[in-house]
């Protein structure tokens, strides 16, 4: 099995250390704004320190992420969308 390398705010989430993964978590988001992961756990962050208004703003960017893969799936020309189907079937 090859090691994994956790970043910064995954370790800080799994200690409990909120705020320090918020810290991380935030500065990922200014460095890759359109990565899913980083606003799903940035909201699991913000719940967890009790900042549900901050966390539902973070799922509601994750969500126009989501759609707008759906939408580049959808609009993929012939074979490029059979492969985003074919992956889709594959996990799961």
């Amino acid at each position: 099995m090859i090691p994994t390398r956790k970043s910064h705010w995954e370790v800080y989430l799994i200690a409990g250390r909120f705020n320090d993964a918020i810290i991380h978590l935030e500065k990922a988001r200014e460095l890759a704004p359109d990565k899913p992961a980083v606003y799903a756990n940035l909201a699991k962050a913000y719940q967890h320190r009790g900042n549900f208004d901050e966390a539902q703003d973070a799922l509601a960017v994750l969500a126009n992420l989501n759609q707008a893969q759906a939408e580049r799936i959808s609009a993929a020309p012939g074979d490029r969308k059979a492969s985003y189907q074919t992956s889709e079937h594959l996990t799961k």
